[in-house]
Parts: structure tokens; C-alpha cells; sequence
């Protein structure tokens, strides 16, 4: 035991070093974290590999399909809104918690009306469909309002260990269920309900004991306004982020479009990890007010933190053919395809420094670089897939996740200083 402990020191003394932070709030912090993150890898590989090696491909790409139409439409839930009431919540405003879930419920029925109004307009080979789009309708504004009040508690009063059990509940019977789903009767209908769901349902009884009630006199418009400008600077990213799925099984059907959901599926589990422990890595950073030497340090450590994560991407790319013959027998075409993906994740560790510009209120600076970025996903979408398919969706994706890089470098040494900052809760929104 003392060994470990020592062993453990040690590892901390060495991150301080090569990052050159304090690492001892984030990694105390990133415990309950990582163990949540874990429960959702076990999901994940219920949902997500399971899913691919038993399912027929027709049936993984109906899946791969309906999630991507649920995200496209996730702008309309006003996912911004959930940060900007974190920070409310981190300042004692917890009397907000249900009149803005309220506006966020009412925001997210548009969702739920776009989502209807596309069954008429499917395909003649996907009309069959219809009952996935219902489902996902109906349940799309409840998910969205729960997962706001829950993070709102949790991210906003640091209930870290709160979260884990909230998370590894919900994450269990997640994994229950598919497993049931998948042995007794494959559906992605059943699926999507169940993913849908049962996080809804858990947030919800979690939260109760800790929303307070609504007293008269409280106002949210501040709230709203703050989210409603994150929510905008997020947009371009939230609409076009499902993009390349869409045109995919337009394009090249169902089938390709089960290839490239499983290209991704492992490679992608690092930017869940990264939006996991972005929250608990800025409580780091967000002390102290925005100054030229602390954005230089930011960028110090992001440099570093970028080399480490290399060293893991050349591991994944030199086992992916093993992995892949293991886990994904009966694809074996998506080898290459994965190895490609897991180097556009090489500028993920930016994502700091967009939330940096997040946390000071730089709002220009942020819609600028989201705006630029996905703009240049957007030419490559329509540039690329037609041209090299599968392959031009991933380089699509790739050269996003750079021009994101690059634009919040550039916009967070350019931007002017911010007098006293204005510390909030990162979104941890990642391309």
C-alpha cells in the first residue's frame, strides 16, 4: 500500500512537470470522473460494439442514422443554456434550476416538430423508419431539459461524486437492458428509447432533493441571454457536426455508413474522456484573472498536454488491425479507415483554450472560432465525401478539429484583455 501511494505521488510530481500546472485538484477531482467515464465506456461498448458486431448492418446504420437526425436537431434544446445556468448555480442561484429548464423544455419542441415533420420526407426505403423518428420526438424535450438541471447541480456546486452515482446508475441499467434488447429481440427503436430514457429519468430523481423552489422575485433573463449567446456561438457546430452521417447514408447508403460509425467508434471514446475531465481541469485554470501570462501558460500546457496525447494515437494506430480483428472481425475495411480517424484527434488538448475563451466571456472571439471552423468542415463535407467517400468524411473531420486549433490559438492572443474575468463553467463542447 505504501508503495502504491508513493508510486502515486510520484506520478502527480511528474504531470506538474511535464504540464506545468498544478495537478492535485484535477487529479483528486478526475477519480469520480474517470470512474464515471469508465461506466460509460462499459456502455458504450454495450451500445456501441456490441450493437456493431450483432446487429445486421442495415439495422446498425438505421441506428447510426436516427442518432445522427436527434443530434442535428440538438441545437434547438439550446444545449448553451445548460452552462450558462452552471455558472448561476455556482454563484448560489439555484432558484433558477426549473424556470429555465422550463424555457428549455418549451425551446426543445421545435426539435421535436422537425423531427416529425422529416417522416413524410424520407426515402421509399426508409419509410420504415417512422417509428424511430415518433420515438425520438417524444422524448427528445424531456432529455434535454433533465440533462440541464442535473448538470447544473452537479457541474455548478462541484458534485463530482454525486454525478459518479447518478452516472453509474443509469449507466447499469443502460447496459442491462441492451444486453436484454440485443439477446431477445434486436431493435434500434427499443435502443433508442432505452439510451434516451433512462438518463432522464435518473437525472431527474437525482435532482429533486436539490432544486429549490422558484421563489417570484427571481429572474432568469440574464441567465437566458448568457445562454442563448453560447448557444449561438455553438450552433454551427451543433448543426453541422451529423452532417457527414447524413450524407453518407444518402449517398452510399446504410451499409457505408455502419463502416464509418464503426472507424470512429473507438477513436471517438477519447473525446468523451477529454469532455468528461475538461470541467474539472478548468476549475484549475479559471483562478485568477485573464492576463497575457496566463494565456501563454495555457498555451504552454496545452502544448504539452497535445505531445503526451500523440504518443497514445501512434499505440491505437500500430494495434488497430489486432483490435479490430478481435472486436470487428466482419469489417475489416474500416482498419485503415480508424487509423486515419485517431490522427485528426491529434489537436484535441485545444479544446482548453476554447474553453478558456468560454469561461472569460469572450464571446466574439468564441463565435469566431466556431464559425470559421465549421466552415471549413462544411466546404470539406461537400468538397470531400463526394469525391472520396468514406475516407474524405474522416480527412472532413480532421481538418475542422485543425482550424478549430488554430482559431482559438490565434483568438485567444489576440483578444483583448478581459478586466477581472468571468469565470463560468466550461461547455466542454468539442469537434
Amino acid at each position: 500500500m505504501h508503495f502504491l501511494h508513493t508510486l502515486y505521488r510520484h506520478a502527480l510530481a511528474l504531470a506538474h512537470r511535464l504540464l506545468g500546472t498544478d495537478i492535485r485538484f484535477f487529479a483528486k477531482n478526475a477519480v469520480f470522473v474517470s470512474t464515471g467515464y469508465a461506466t460509460a465506456v462499459l456502455r458504450g461498448i454495450v451500445t456501441g460494439y456490441l450493437v456493431a458486431r450483432l446487429f445486421p448492418r442495415e439495422l446498425y446504420g438505421q441506428y447510426q442514422f436516427i442518432l445522427s437526425a436527434v443530434g442535428a436537431v440538438g441545437a434547438f434544446g439550446l444545449p448553451g443554456i445548460t452552462n450558462a445556468l452552471s455558472r448561476a448555480v455556482a454563484r448560489g442561484e439555484r432558484e433558477a434550476i426549473l424556470p429555465v429548464a422550463r424555457v428549455q423544455f418549451l425551446a426543445a419542441i421545435v426539435g421535436s416538430i422537425l423531427l416529425l415533420a422529416a417522416i413524410p420526407f424520407l426515402p421509399a426505403e426508409r419509410q420504415a423508419l417512422w417509428p424511430l423518428f415518433l420515438l425520438a420526438a417524444l422524448l427528445f424535450p424531456v432529455s434535454q431539459a433533465a440533462g440541464t438541471i442535473f448538470a447544473s447541480i452537479t457541474v455548478g456546486m462541484e458534485r463530482f461524486s454525486y454525478a459518479l452515482k447518478a452516472n453509474v446508475i443509469s449507466n447499469a441499467a443502460i447496459v442491462l437492458a441492451a444486453l436484454l434488447i440485443l439477446l431477445i429481440y434486436p431493435s434500434p427503436a427499443l435502443l433508442i428509447a432505452v439510451t434516451m430514457a433512462f438518463p432522464a429519468l435518473v437525472s431527474l430523481n437525482f435532482s429533486r432533493p436539490l432544486v429549490l423552489r422558484p421563489s417570484p422575485a427571481v429572474s432568469v433573463k440574464p441567465i437566458l441571454r448568457y445562454g442563448l449567446q453560447l448557444t449561438l456561438a455553438n450552433l454551427p457546430i451543433s448543426l453541422s457536426w451529423y452532417v457527414d452521417k447524413l450524407m453518407i447514408s444518402a449517398l452510399f447508403g446504410l451499409n457505408q455508413l455502419a463502416v464509418f460509425s464503426v472507424a470512429i467508434l473507438l477513436p471517438e471514446q477519447s473525446k468523451v474522456l477529454a469532455k468528461e475531465l475538461l470541467p474539472v481541469l478548468f476549475a484549475v485554470q479559471s483562478r485568477g484573472a485573464d492576463s497575457p501570462e496566463r494565456r501563454r501558460r495555457l498555451l504552454f500546457v496545452t502544448l504539452r498536454a497535445t505531445l503526451l496525447f500523440f504518443t497514445g494515437i501512434i499505440g491505437y494506430i500500430l494495434l488497430a488491425p489486432w483490435i479490430f480483428a478481435l472486436l470487428f472481425p466482419n469489417y475489416p475495411e474500416a482498419v485503415w479507415l480508424t487509423r486515419i480517424a485517431a490522427l485528426t484527434l491529434v489537436t484535441l488538448p485545444s479544446g482548453i483554450l476554447t474553453q478558456y475563451l468560454e469561461a472569460q466571456a469572450m464571446i466574439r472571439a468564441l463565435q469566431w472560432t466556431r464559425w470559421i471552423s465549421t466552415a471549413v468542415f462544411l466546404i470539406s463535407l461537400l468538397t470531400l465525401i463526394p469525391t472520396y467517400g468514406l475516407i474524405g468524411a474522416i480527412l472532413a473531420r480532421g481538418l475542422l478539429r485543425l482550424s478549430y486549433a488554430a482559431c482559438s490559438i490565434i483568438f485567444m492572443l489576440r483578444a483583448p484583455p478581459v478586466p477581472g474575468g468571468s469565470q463560468t463553467i466550461p461547455s466542454a463542447e468539442l469537434p
